[in-house]
């Protein structure tokens, strides 16, 4: 606060040199401290300032609750560690099942990606990544993790489905060919219909028609009673073959 220039009770002009150890002393007697009244507003700053951040605290931990259910307790130590650089391979754990229950996408993704980083020669970890990413339809990314998955001798029949379908949507044909076939050799004790649809798709898409034709053949013979099984698919195959259609237009 600034001194005066007139004294409040005598009115005769506060000089400079009448302002000691910030106390002002007029030469009628009357005083004034400067400094408590300055000490006064400030902790009336810092009280606002003080009201206001435990205002938002409140706002913020609110939110958060909102957000993270019962496992707001959990989630925050989490947070913090990884934040401070901390997290070990049993908080990202923990992170990515909270976060799976509570369908955080972009978190689950980052505790997962977060995984492979801290053990990156760990296939189950590539594995849920890559299937995550997979879901996600990040094709490109899912790829990129079941390359590192199978180049460390992974022998998942379901990891291959996904790499192929990865590789069918990137229009990488000749690789998507190769893990369809590695998919189906692991699931020699089914008929995994989902994945002969999609390898049958993929090879009309890379306009293998004859080699398609072949697919639905084998397979229809592996599955009772399915003499109609992709029949619609078998029609158009046909048909860009230039063969005679044999079969009538019923789906399988």
């Amino acid at each position: 606060m600034q001194k005066p220039s007139r004294c409040p009770r005598c009115s005769s002009p506060i000089q400079s040199n009448r302002v000691i150890g910030g106390t002002v002393v007029c030469q009628c007697g009357w005083s004034q401290s400067i400094r408590s009244e300055w000490a006064e507003q400030r902790n009336v700053l810092k009280n606002s300032i003080g009201i206001v951040f435990f205002g938002g605290l409140l706002i913020w931990g609110f939110i958060h609750s909102v957000h993270w259910d019962h496992h707001f307790f959990t989630i925050i130590p989490l947070k913090a560690k990884q934040f401070m650089g901390s997290a070990e391979i049993k908080d990202y754990e923990k992170m990515a099942q909270i976060c799976l229950e509570r369908r955080k996408t972009a978190c689950v993704e980052e505790a997962y990606y977060a995984l492979v980083k801290k053990d990156p020669n760990n296939i189950n970890y590539l594995n849920r990544l890559g299937h995550f990413l997979g879901q996600q339809k990040k094709w490109q990314q899912a790829s990129d993790v079941f390359s590192s998955y199978f180049r460390l001798k992974g022998e998942d029949a379901d990891a291959a489905y996904v790499f192929a379908l990865s590789s069918t949507k990137l229009k990488k044909y000749d690789l998507a060919n190769q893990y369809f076939l590695f998919a189906l050799n692991r699931k020699q004790h089914v008929v995994p219909v989902t994945i002969v649809r999609s390898y049958v798709q993929m090879l009309m898409e890379a306009k293998k028609f004859q080699q398609a034709k072949s697919v639905i053949i084998e397979y229809r013979q592996k599955i009772t009673n399915a003499s109609l099984f992709m029949n619609k698919e078998l029609d158009e195959i046909q048909s860009r073959l230039g063969e005679r259609k044999t079969a009538t237009s019923t789906e399988g």
